[in-house]
């Protein structure tokens, strides 16, 4: 599982301690998810698990749990979501 923190500006916590903010719109955020996916993709051809491709994308089996502020604007959910879906992350958590 994958935990993304997201404030009311639509920014993702992705350091330790709140010291790194990407803006989901930024294509920092889609370089950054891109990257956790082929480390997700790694695991899985370590633990032997199949990789099923769908679409010409890798179906990944990591959940994002995505925490977002109560305040975030629900389009700005939805396109941080495509981008994740995009990178081949297909489960997903929904939390405030």
């Amino acid at each position: 599982m994958m935990i993304l923190n997201v404030n009311r500006e639509g920014q993702v916590n992705v350091g330790r301690g709140g010291d790194v903010l990407l803006d989901i719109a930024n294509e920092d955020f889609r370089l950054h998810m891109m990257k956790e996916a082929r480390v997700a993709e790694k695991n899985m051809k370590l633990a032997k698990r199949t990789i099923k491709v769908v679409g010409g994308r890798s179906q990944l089996w990591t959940t994002l749990m995505i925490r977002a502020d109560k305040e975030l604007e629900y389009d700005k959910l939805q396109r941080m979501m495509k981008v994740c879906q995009d990178q081949g992350f297909t489960k997903f958590a929904l939390r405030a």
